[in-house]
């Protein structure tokens, strides 16, 4: 295979859209409101949703996140 065709199938995939696996401390606070410190608070106390570190980014799966999410609701009085 030339090479040229390998850069177009390269750029072939460019527009390919994938599903959001993956938020980093910013698009955590735009998507949930929860401070990027309180975030980093949580993570040198070790609470809060799990988080992957590479390198020095740190990113929190939207699953994780959400599951995190779902175990602590506040409930009213009455409600179990």
């Amino acid at each position: 295979m030339k090479r040229d065709n390998m850069k177009k199938q390269h750029y072939r995939y460019k527009d390919l859209t994938l599903p959001k696996l993956a938020m980093t401390p910013i698009e955590v606070e735009q998507v949930y409101g929860i401070k990027i410190g309180t975030l980093a608070n949580w993570r040198y106390r070790k609470i809060g949703p799990k988080y992957y570190r590479i390198s020095r980014k740190v990113f929190y799966t939207v699953r994780d996140f959400n599951e995190w999410f779902r175990r602590n609701p506040v409930l009213p009085e009455g409600e179990e």
